[in-house]
């Protein structure tokens, strides 16, 4: 059964006085409708000065990191009129949250893995800004899906948010490197997708918790912060309570089989080349040598880009991103058969020089600092 949430008299008083004070400000309607409005005001506690203060920096920022486009190529990504990025095709599929289904009252459920996913990895392969626009895309699309029940719902009640459930089982210290950037990219949420939540469960918490936690407290919202719920007792009847067994996921005890598609894991390096087709331009600036222009096109689209480090000798390959170099020989491929590893710059020169088949979008030499 739908439930949802009521709108008070003194609630629908400040919308009115909201939407008179934003008529300077040219956005679409749904952004001044009365659902977004309300998100607003109960995140300041409707403080009406600080509700529009926040609106107002919203607006601010949704036009600079330009939101509307950007949910615009995920809808087209995801409903296959557009030709997925590889990575749309890793987050797919390394991305540890999955909607699972509702609650009893109809609300949405989401459940994240994130002590099992490969936080770093997933950072390193597609970069800080790629996440936060995934992240940005599925708040657009949760808040999409919000409004349309709200707008359409007869009693007139409102949906403002979902449940997640965060699994921390795993959660370790390789997690706290990564923990940062993630908090950025919380605090981005918490300021333009307010109320989003309902409820939040934290479950299996490990002892290193609470210092990833106070690194993440500073960026939520004290709203936020009152609904999350640390669960280490009767978690599946607390569950329960609010959720069908068909809707909890089978490794937690339920009876909803996780989604095939979605990997629960480490993300290997390299692999948004390898299996997602991501392609590395490399700049002419970074040849190692003059003398090695007269083999390579001035800016060549491919595979990994390799690289010789000038004090070994030795070749590494390197992503677009700038994270750490690999060992070539440790990447396990080579632009031929009968490849041989170079030792030395002069030996490099040599081998391109004798084999054409190493001058190849395959196999590339550049320098490192």
């Amino acid at each position: 059964m739908l439930k949802g949430e009521i709108v008070t008299q003194k609630e629908v008083d400040l919308l009115k006085q909201f939407k008179e004070s934003i008529k300077d400000v040219e956005v679409d309607d749904w952004l001044k409708s009365d659902y977004t409005l309300i998100k607003f005001l109960r995140a300041r506690q409707h403080n009406l000065q600080a509700s529009e203060k926040m609106w107002r920096e919203s607006m601010e920022w949704r036009k600079s990191y330009g939101t509307d486009e950007i949910y615009k190529r995920y809808c087209a990504m995801s409903n296959g009129t557009m030709e997925p990025t590889p990575e749309f095709k890793l987050l797919k599929k390394f991305y540890s949250c999955s909607l699972v289904g509702a609650d009893k009252t109809g609300s949405p459920v989401a459940w994240d893995r994130i002590g099992l996913s490969d936080l770093g990895g997933i950072v390193d392969e597609i970069g800080i800004h790629n996440l936060t626009s995934w992240m940005v895309a599925l708040s657009e699309e949760a808040v999409a899906n919000y409004r349309y029940v709200s707008e359409t719902n007869p009693e007139g009640r409102i949906f403002l948010g979902g449940n997640v459930i965060a699994d921390l089982r795993g959660l370790g210290i390789s997690h706290l490197g990564v923990v940062g950037k993630y908090a950025k990219v919380a605090g981005i949420l918490e300021a333009n997708y307010p109320e989003r939540v309902k409820t939040v469960f934290l479950l299996n918490p490990p002892w290193v918790f609470g210092k990833i936690f106070a690194l993440i407290k500073p960026m939520l919202n004290e709203g936020t912060q009152v609904k999350m719920r640390v669960l280490t007792s009767n978690v599946m009847e607390t569950l329960e309570e609010r959720i069908d067994l068909d809707n909890i996921p089978e490794h937690a005890g339920g009876k909803l089989p996780w989604p095939e598609n979605n990997k629960i894991g480490t993300v290997p390096k390299g692999v948004l080349y390898s299996e997602f087709g991501k392609p590395a331009k490399v700049p002419a600036s970074n040849w190692y040598g003059e003398s090695l222009d007269k083999h390579i096109a001035p800016e060549v689209t491919t595979p990994p880009p390799f690289c010789m480090n000038k004090s070994s000798a030795e070749l590494y390959y390197k992503y677009e991103n700038d994270r750490d170099y690999g060992r070539l020989d440790g990447f396990g491929t080579s632009p031929s058969p009968n490849f041989m590893m170079p030792t030395t710059i002069a030996s490099v020169e040599a081998s391109l020089t004798q084999n054409p088949s190493h001058i190849s979008p395959q196999f590339l030499v550049s320098q490192t600092s």
